[in-house]
């Protein structure tokens, strides 16, 4: 009897064991899923960035949740170890300036297997930032219109003005032009066929200052709307009889709507009096001209605000 009673109890220890193990490769808390080696979050602004140190590959979960609500928790699913998300649409919610929150992370091994819970972290969301711009994109290609907008939620500052920086693609911040506005878009003068970066950032009034720098927005420029001179001229004749041809003039047209022109003997800069308007994309055509004499052609930009580019020129034109 004894020795049934034996078995019978060896049995039910090793059925008791057997399911204890069974339950442990499920458990949550599994010691054979290792944590990750350090966890960090840090607001920058309206962002918070977070960076996850660990060796291993594999899924991580963050809880997070108003400190002291260690019953009500949300939990949001990462793969990457460096992201950043927006306060103001944090998984779907919005992190309230003034209150604590704190976070915590664990390594996702399997579906059945996962570390335990470390790194805590608590801190309160910061208010004092300024708002940084939104929405950055080429909004007009006609006039190369840069444009941006803020954000309507209550965390942050509201931009008292913009700065704008920017210049030829790959430009660092400091090297390029600086425009200051209080509009929420720039018309650029760029030149057609060459590409630039655009940055953009708020200023706020108070102790928020400086917003963080949006960008870079790379732009290839389809139009000229920079007040720069033509490039280039072209010229073909055709004979009138023994004395006199006719020239058709061409020129570089980058996209601007007017040009003006002059064709004279003379090589110097011609005055406003000799010169001729001509709307693209047409060119210039000039008769009688005297088959043994030499002409010197000029061309400029009208730009907007009746201002005009450089002229290109002299460049000689004759019968050949």
């Amino acid at each position: 009897m004894k020795k049934i009673n034996f078995l019978f109890y060896t049995i039910l220890i090793l059925i008791v064991s057997f399911s204890l193990n069974y339950c442990g490769s499920r458990d949550d808390n599994n010691n054979s899923c290792s944590n990750v080696s350090g966890f960090s979050v840090v607001q920058n602004g309206g962002f918070l960035n977070f960076t996850i140190s660990s060796n291993e590959s594999g899924t991580y979960e963050i809880a997070y949740g108003l400190t002291g609500n260690g019953s009500d928790q949300e939990t949001l699913i990462v793969n990457d170890k460096t992201f950043s998300y927006s306060i103001n649409n944090f998984n779907h919610t919005i992190l309230e300036a003034g209150k604590s929150y704190t976070f915590k992370i664990r390594r996702i091994c399997s579906s059945s297997s996962s570390s335990d819970w470390g790194f805590e972290k608590s801190f309160t969301i910061n208010n004092n930032f300024c708002k940084k711009p939104i929405n950055f994109k080429l909004t007009n290609s006609i006039y190369n219109q840069i444009s941006w907008s803020i954000d309507t939620y209550n965390n942050g500052n509201n931009p008292s003005y913009y700065q704008l920086q920017y210049g030829n693609q790959g430009f660092s911040l400091g090297s390029g032009t600086t425009i200051d506005t209080s509009l929420n878009y720039y018309n650029a003068p760029l030149v057609a066929g060459k590409k630039y970066d655009f940055y953009v950032r708020s200023f706020c009034s108070g102790t928020s200052g400086w917003g963080d720098w949006e960008g870079p927005l790379t732009v290839l420029s389809s139009v000229s709307t920079a007040c720069v001179a033509p490039t280039y001229a072209n010229y073909s004749v055709s004979s009138i009889d023994l004395s006199y041809f006719r020239a058709a003039l061409t020129w570089e047209n980058d996209g601007n709507s007017q040009y003006q022109v002059s064709l004279s003997s003379s090589s110097s800069v011609p005055n406003s009096s000799s010169l001729t308007i001509i709307n693209a994309p047409n060119g210039a055509n000039f008769s009688y001209l005297s088959k043994g004499m030499n002409y010197y052609f000029y061309v400029r930009k009208v730009c907007p605000g009746n201002t005009f580019s450089p002229y290109f020129g002299p460049y000689l034109v004759k019968w050949n």
